[in-house]
């Protein structure tokens, strides 16, 4: 079995060596059904690396290998349907989101070829290539763990997902998510409210130019290079190459409808008693906070209470 691997990991080695002494530059043209596949062999730059390995680029974009078994061919590739190669949307979904967990949400030359190795894991391929810092696959294990596990979870929603509260204009109202699921979510921007988290728990303040019903949405964050349309290519029977992209398909949501308006009741009690003084046609002032403006003058009733009519909120 140990002759076994090794032999692997040298087919592998090998392959990769052969396509990364070359580096191509070309750029397809709009018009042209053609990309470019270009590699090189930047690996090497970094020292981690056991022997040399190939970083794959569709048209300047950082891509991966789909097949372990085959070689990549350098320059002009055809877009070709997943289907040809056995691939279902799921599977190109989930690979997208391999390749956001594992390397474009945290960069690196390591990541990218521990994110290969798991992409051919994924796809019951057996090449795969190692580092001095990880030397085995069991090595990389906890690395495919973390990022499968992400992967596995990337739908859980919050436990308010798709439900509606309530909140006064300009005071902040918390959510608690028991799932533990919003740390991990980017909240998409509400105007004129400001919305935020801190762990698990939302915070909302809307202001009185809200909209009366707020909806508020959320995704993982995905960056621009990680959206971009998601396709294969590959150049006759070389092996499939992709840039293992696509859009943010995380849907969760929660409503908030905006209370702008309240009213002041004002009744006087006796301080001994704590009933209510019965008199009528005492009046009250009601001043703004802020700069102690006049906002209104209210009169009590027979009953000995004042209430005043609706009022924004904050005033």
């Amino acid at each position: 079995m140990r002759h076994k691997i090794k032999k692997l990991i040298k087919a592998t080695i090998a392959c990769l060596m052969a396509l990364s002494i070359i580096q191509f530059n070309w750029t397809a043209k709009a018009a042209s059904p053609n990309v470019s596949v270009e590699i090189n062999s930047s690996w090497t730059n970094h020292g981690d690396i056991w022997g040399n390995g190939a970083v794959l680029r569709i048209d300047g974009d950082i891509a991966f290998c789909l097949q372990g078994n085959k070689g990549v061919h350098a320059g002009a590739n055809d877009r070709i349907d997943p289907e040809d190669i056995g691939l279902s949307e799921l599977q190109m979904n989930e690979l997208a989101l391999i390749a956001w967990y594992g390397y474009r949400s945290h960069p690196s030359t390591t990541n990218y070829f521990l994110t290969q190795n798991l992409i051919w894991k994924y796809l019951n391929y057996n090449s795969y290539t190692t580092s001095a810092s990880y030397p085995t696959l069991a090595s990389q294990q906890s690395f495919f763990d973390s990022v499968m596990n992400k992967v596995n979870h990337f739908h859980d929603h919050p436990s308010f997902d798709k439900q509606t509260f309530t909140a006064n204009a300009n005071e902040t109202l918390e959510i608690t998510d028991t799932n533990g699921v919003l740390s991990g979510l980017t909240i998409e921007s509400v105007s004129d409210t400001n919305v935020t988290k801190s762990g698990n728990t939302l915070k909302v303040t809307p202001t009185v130019a809200s909209a009366d019903t707020l909806t508020i949405k959320f995704n993982r964050g995905f960056t621009s290079a990680q959206t971009k349309t998601n396709f294969v290519v590959r150049n006759g029977n070389s092996q499939a190459v992709s840039t293992c992209t696509g859009k943010d398909p995380y849907g969760a949501y929660v409503k908030v409808k905006v209370n702008k308006f309240g009213k002041v009741q004002i009744t006087k009690r006796d301080e001994s008693s704590n009933k209510i003084v019965q008199r009528e046609g005492v009046e009250y002032e009601i001043h703004k906070a802020a700069d102690n403006s006049l906002v209104s003058t209210i009169t009590s009733n027979d009953k000995g209470i004042a209430e005043s009519g609706l009022l924004l909120f904050g005033d």
